[in-house]
């Protein structure tokens, strides 16, 4: 394998004369299970690199990409990167507010979509302005008469491709190819993350290395390809000359999901701390999902989040590692991961990848990162790029932990650290991880207590898996809001909370008293971002009114009083 390639127009021309006929895409479209072929991506990737050229489409442009994912965006993707332009991935989910923000910073040439849903969203917006083109995959003819909205397919051009192959002499290793926006963290405010042709190939180098990734692996896609997550496991397929599975079937059920991975059947799987407790849970009720699962190809899981000791030690039990990682937008997520030979513990993140360099900073023990998948800077953010970047090119990361020998332990973003009265440090973001990977009963949950006696806990159930467990416990259904009300249900959440004070927080750490929301966190709200993490700080102050209770005295405002559980 030629790992001296300078751009990943090089890296995808390099795959397709050594792996064409391997299957790059395996995927589920409307119940059936379609196959394409390396050859048959790379194919589109230069018809489609050609169409943008014949448009007037140059290097560095910007082709934004509001879509679900599927073949055609890939090859997109792979031909704007080829001719130098620079890829915007968008949440499709976001709201035209948050849309507009991030295509008006970005300044697009290009905007494509799914479906005439997304566009009206986008046209309901300022940004309108700074696109010149507008093309649908799902197109309809009524926009015939447009000057500016297209048929997608009008960007595929079978002939006069030479311009296409001299495009991708011309792009260098420190060229752009992706602008990521930042999910907004623990603040909700998006900064744009400009990743280099060098930072990727350079990360699935050492990805390949580590892991010893092989062209007949099979890597099941969990994450959306608008994440930093989800273009790690198609760049990590694609590089390695490997399978990429997709299922996005909605709401998977048992049955479809053991069907899934026995027609896949996965060497590799991706996923987060509170999806394989989930797997866990349900395996513990079928030997069937259990079977499918622990195939004798399955070399290994991938957490993106700290699985619990349960998990671990499950996976363990049946000798497959389940490896962790750390890093985040900015460094195209994971600069520290575990290998199959570590000692893979829960709550540690390995060690640096190749051309990464890391050491801990000051009191709060933060991380700081240098090396070729780190940025130089963010997008059109002189004041962010100050803050976060030092004389010498150390990046700030805004996260706290500390190196040990058996790797990287995470404490928590900074921000998320509070003091309670007595002086005891509180790392939250570390303890609500831990609770929310622990349990499949909690969505999401906000710790809190800055300069107060205890910690609180806001606690948002995960609504279908309580009502799930509420039915099969007591043979009926009953209202979310009545549910949460139930002295079983209390129970059920104080169990848990006591179990996590026990094992996981000293004496001053502990929660002392938590609370049930019915309502979800949600893009809408500002209380999540594009990757359904909880922006802390937004969800505090939706709930002020409800964290302030928790240090009333009886008497006062008892309607709110009666909402909180003393643990």
């Amino acid at each position: 394998m030629n790992h001296s390639e300078k751009n990943i127009g090089e890296m995808i021309f390099n795959r397709y004369k050594k792996f064409g006929e391997n299957v790059l895409i395996h995927e589920k479209k409307n119940n059936t299970y379609v196959k394409t072929t390396i050859s048959e991506i790379y194919e589109k990737v230069i018809q489609i690199g050609t169409g943008l050229i014949s448009g007037g489409i140059t290097k560095n442009d910007k082709i934004a990409v509001i879509a679900n994912d599927c073949n055609e965006i890939l090859a997109l993707e792979l031909a704007c990167m080829s001719i130098g332009c620079t890829y915007v991935p968008i949440y499709s989910g976001y709201y035209p507010k948050q849309m507009e923000y991030i295509i008006s910073h970005s300044d697009p040439k290009y905007l494509i979509l799914s479906d005439e849903s997304l566009l009206q969203k986008v046209l309901s917006t300022t940004a309108t302005g700074r696109i010149e083109k507008y093309f649908l995959l799902d197109y309809n003819e009524k926009f015939l008469e447009s000057t500016r909205i297209f048929d997608f397919s009008l960007l595929i051009k079978e002939d006069n491709q030479t311009d296409f192959f001299k495009s991708i002499k011309n792009v260098k290793p420190d060229d752009v190819c992706l602008l990521l926006y930042t999910s907004g963290g623990s603040t909700g405010i998006s900064k744009g993350v400009q990743i280099r042709h060098e930072s990727l190939l350079s990360q699935q180098k050492s990805f390949k290395q580590l892991w010893q990734t092989k062209s007949d692996d099979v890597i099941l896609s969990y994450f959306p390809w608008h994440q930093s997550l989800g273009i790690i496991e198609k760049f990590l397929s694609i590089y390695s000359g490997a399978t990429l599975a997709i299922d996005r079937s909605p709401g998977l059920e048992l049955n479809t999901l053991i069907d899934t991975l026995n027609t896949f059947k996965p060497t590799i799987c991706f996923g987060n701390g509170s999806i394989y407790y989930d797997l866990f849970q349900n395996i513990e009720k079928s030997e069937e999902l259990e079977r499918a699962f622990f195939h004798d190809r399955l070399k290994f899981v991938f957490a993106s989040s700290s699985p619990s000791y349960n998990v671990m030690n499950f996976f363990g039990k049946r000798d497959i590692p389940i490896l962790q990682g750390w890093g985040m937008t900015e460094t195209l997520q994971y600069v520290t991961v575990n290998t199959v030979d570590d000692n893979w513990l829960s709550n540690t993140s390995g060690f640096p990848i190749s051309d990464v360099e890391l050491k801990i900073v000051g009191d709060e023990n933060e991380i700081y990162l240098r090396g070729i998948t780190i940025i130089k800077e963010y997008y059109k953010d002189q004041e962010k790029s100050d803050i976060h970047f030092t004389d010498d090119s150390w990046f700030k990361t805004g996260d706290s932990g500390i190196m040990t020998e058996n790797g990287l332990v995470i404490f928590g973003r900074i921000d998320s650290i509070f003091y309670l009265k007595d002086k005891t440090k509180v790392y939250a973001s570390k303890i609500e991880d831990i609770i929310e990977n622990s349990s499949m009963y909690v969505s999401n949950c906000v710790l809190f207590g800055e300069n107060k006696p205890f910690s609180g806990l806001l606690i948002f159930p995960n609504n279908t898996n309580l009502g799930n467990w509420y039915k099969e416990d007591n043979g009926y259904s009953i209202p979310i809001a009545d549910m949460l009300d139930e002295e079983e249900t209390i129970n059920l959440f104080r169990s848990k909370i006591k179990k996590i004070n026990e094992y996981n927080l000293n004496e001053s750490q502990k929660i002392k008293y938590f609370t049930l929301i019915e309502n979800l966190p949600s893009v809408k709200t500002g209380e999540l971002t594009s990757a359904h993490t909880i922006i802390r700080k937004q969800v505090l102050e939706n709930y002020k009114y409800l964290t302030e209770a928790f240090y009333l005295e009886d008497g006062f405002f008892p309607e709110l009083k009666s909402r909180i559980i003393e643990v």
